[in-house]
Order: C-alpha cells, then sequence, then structure tokens
C-alpha cells in the first residue's frame, strides 16, 4: 500500500479527506456522494489552495457537471485503451504494438480502477516492482507455461520471478501513458510526473567457447543440416534471430556484391525503419550459396532465404536448440542471442574494423551501445597496435640511419686526396 498521510479532514460543505500520496508533493481527496466514491488529486502541494480546489470539485460533483472526481475520465482502464489506439496511428510495428498491448496487460490487473493523478509518485513505481517480482508466487495458474500442439494442450516450463527487463518495460509504459494523459488529454493538469529509474538489466553475455561452438554444429550437422546453416549463418553476421534471419528475402541478397540487406531493424531511439547491409563473407556467404543451390525450393524476389528443404519457414528453433544443448551436455543457460554477443567480441577485438562499422552492421543508429558495453574489449588491441606502429616507426628510423652512416662511409679502394 502506499504511505498515505492525511492533511486535514473537511466537514463542511462535505466530509471530505485531504491527504498526502506517497512522495508526490500534490494534496490528493477522497469523499463519497449518493454512494459513489471520489477521488483524485487537488493539483496543489498546500492546504489552503488543495481546500478550495476540493470544494469546487464537491459542488460540480453536486450539480452533476463532474463524473468520477473529474471532467475527462481518468480511470487508468480507459486512458491506458486511448493510449493504445493512439499508438496504433503512429505506425508502430506490429511487433511494437504486441509488446505495448502485452505490457499493459499487468498494468491493467494492477492499476484497472485506480485515477491516474493518484499513480503520479515513485513510491507506486517501487509498489508495482515489488508485486511484479513476487507475481507468480500469488499467481499459481499462470505459473506453467500451457500450449497448444496438434490439437493437444501441452504445459512448458515453469515461470518463477520476473526479471529486471519486463519490469522496467512495464514501468515505463506506466510513465509514457501518464505523460499521454497529461499531453493529450489534459489531465493531470499541474501534477509532475516523476521519471522512472531503471533496474539493472543483466546482459546475456554467457558464449559458446571455441569447442562448445563445434561440438554443436556438429551435433546439428547430424541431426538436421538446416539448423546447422541458421547456427552457423547467426554466429557469422550477428544478426538478431528469429526476427531480423526470418525476414530476409531473397531480393534483400546481393550474392554478387557480398552483402545482404537487413530491412526494418529495432532501433529505440527511432521510429523510423533503419535497413542496413550486413557483408557476406567466408562462412556467411557460404551459407547462402548453398541455400541457393537447392533446387525444388521457391526463390523468388519475396521468398524466404531461411526455409527448410520443403521450402517451410521454421519460425524459431530454440527448443530444438535447447534440446541440443542437453544431449550434447552444454550449459541449459547459453541462448541463441549469445551468438550475436559473440559475433560483436570478435568484431570489436580487430583494430582493423571502425567501431562506427560494427555498429552500423549490428543495427545500431551510432556507437553507445558498443562503447557501453564493449569497448574495454579493445584495451589491449589498442596497446598492441599502437606498440607496432611505435616499434614500426623505431625500424623506419634505425633503418635510415644505417643508410645515412653508410654514405659517410670510405670505401677501401678509393684514394684519399
Amino acid at each position: 500500500m502506499l504511505d498515505k498521510k492525511r492533511i486535514t479532514k473537511l466537514t463542511y460543505p462535505h466530509s471530505i479527506t485531504i491527504y498526502q500520496n506517497g512522495d508526490n508533493p500534490n494534496h490528493y481527496y477522497y469523499f463519497t456522494w449518493k454512494k459513489k466514491s471520489y477521488r483524485g488529486s487537488t493539483g496543489c502541494s498546500d492546504e489552503k489552495s488543495s481546500t478550495e480546489k476540493v470544494c469546487d470539485i464537491f459542488y460540480e460533483v453536486k450539480k452533476g457537471s463532474r463524473k468520477s472526481g473529474s471532467k475527462n475520465s481518468n480511470k487508468f482502464s480507459e486512458v491506458c485503451k486511448k493510449y493504445i489506439k493512439y499508438q496504433e496511428g503512429n505506425y508502430l510495428s506490429p511487433r511494437t504494438l504486441e509488446e505495448y498491448k502485452r505490457h499493459s496487460r499487468f498494468l491493467l490487473e494492477k492499476f484497472r480502477d485506480y485515477d491516474i493523478d493518484s499513480l503520479c509518485s515513485r513510491e507506486v513505481y517501487d509498489n508495482y516492482r515489488k508485486w511484479r517480482v513476487s507475481y507468480y508466487d500469488t499467481h499459481e495458474t499462470k505459473k506453467i507455461i500451457k500450449y497448444k500442439r496438434n490439437g493437444k494442450t501441452l504445459q512448458g516450463r515453469t515461470l518463477d520471478k520476473v526479471g529486471n527487463v519486463p519490469i522496467n518495460r512495464e514501468c515505463r509504459l506506466l510513465v509514457s501513458i501518464l505523460r499521454y494523459s497529461k499531453s493529450n488529454l489534459s489531465l493531470l493538469s499541474g501534477i509532475d510526473i516523476p521519471s522512472y529509474q531503471m533496474l539493472k538489466e543483466n546482459r546475456r553475455e554467457e558464449i559458446l567457447t571455441k569447442e562448445e561452438y563445434e561440438k554443436i554444429v556438429k551435433y546439428w550437422e547430424t541431426k538436421n543440416p538446416y539448423y546447422s546453416y541458421i547456427i552457423r549463418f547467426l554466429n557469422n553476421t550477428g544478426i538478431r534471430y528469429p526476427n531480423e534471419l526470418n525476414r530476409i528475402c531473397w531480393k534483400d541478397v546481393h550474392i554478387d556484391k557480398s552483402y545482404v540487406m537487413i530491412r526494418d531493424r529495432k532501433s529505440r531511439k527511432s521510429k523510423d525503419p533503419l535497413d542496413t547491409p550486413v557483408p557476406l563473407v567466408g562462412t556467411g556467404k557460404e551459407i547462402i550459396e548453398k541455400l541457393w543451390s537447392r533446387e525444388k525450393v521457391p526463390k523468388g524476389p519475396d521468398d524466404f532465404v531461411f526455409v527448410n528443404d520443403k521450402g517451410i519457414q521454421v519460425k524459431n528453433i530454440r527448443n530444438s536448440w535447447k534440446k541440443g544443448l542437453r544431449e550434447c551436455g552444454l550449459s541449459q543457460s547459453l541462448v541463441m542471442y549469445g551468438f550475436r554477443h559473440l559475433y560483436t567480441t570478435r568484431m570489436v577485438k580487430r583494430s582493423d574494423i571502425p567501431i562506427l562499422l560494427i555498429s552500423k552492421t549490428l543495427g545500431h543508429r551510432d556507437t553507445t551501445m558498443i562503447s557501453k558495453h564493449y569497448e574495454h574489449l579493445r584495451v589491449e588491441d589498442l596497446v598492441s597496435v599502437f606498440q607496432q606502429s611505435e616499434n614500426h616507426k623505431n625500424q623506419i628510423k634505425k633503418e635510415q640511419e644505417e643508410i645515412r652512416n653508410g654514405h659517410n662511409e670510405t670505401p677501401d679502394d678509393v684514394d684519399i686526396l
């Protein structure tokens, strides 16, 4: 529960409680009228102004010109619905919209009947985080993932604690909804919307060793060669799986110029689609050529590149990936996203490739992510490059010195006058 501190209780013109809600400086009110409850923010932080404001609100309610304590509906459920509809008209990708809807389901479960002016507090964020962390302890029926296959309902993995990543996404969405209601719906007038302090997110950085990679590739070359193509291609290009890999069509592949265009790449800083070329060199180019050489698979401009030998696109091989890890005796914590990290690690350690080019290949708009998470890998390499440069300079200097000394020497067969 939020820490509510009563400021005063009015007896005239009606029984009205004025209180402070958490760390929000503005005062809130609560009263009942004709068996209906009214609550919300006064938009004021001192007792006198709050009293005057709440009296005006009460008279509006008494006259019937105000509903739910506000001239505009400010129930979270209604504002959230308007926000999602607003975003649908913003030309966001279907994937982003689906994420908004998924995250909003938990917000609605927690705040459905709340007035939004009671949510503008960091304490609200903190309480929501505590609620979400232990979500599956209080929602036993949602703890086990269930899915359908061949008309049968099967049970998947059991969920435990909710991680920081979904909690951060949901709290950031809450802040966005509050800001939308203030700027687009003329609500929350005079109320500050505190920013959300992100929880630390543990990056999925555990990667395969060379021996583990060779082991899992050999396993799939025997079990299903097409799966080994996917794994080797991800390792050689660093593109995201499954979204980016599954969108590649033959019109995006330029074997003669040794690159593939990855379209509509994820970008946190802009809503504009981002298309970037990814080099096809070595193993990456070899795999594309093998996929092209299959005779019975459609290869029109709009046909997908990564389909099996029957021309069917396998949407996701993560379950098979986990099975392969088990049968190879490898750690179950290894994820396919690790190939992106493994690729980036290799590229960053190559001093001959500029950071900017690596960032563009990964689909980043700038070098911020690389500098933040990978720049430390370049320290030894940078020292090595500068040391080689210094050694090269000293070698040239030594050779030039030897040449000058050679010109000053007197040959034995020349007479000195």
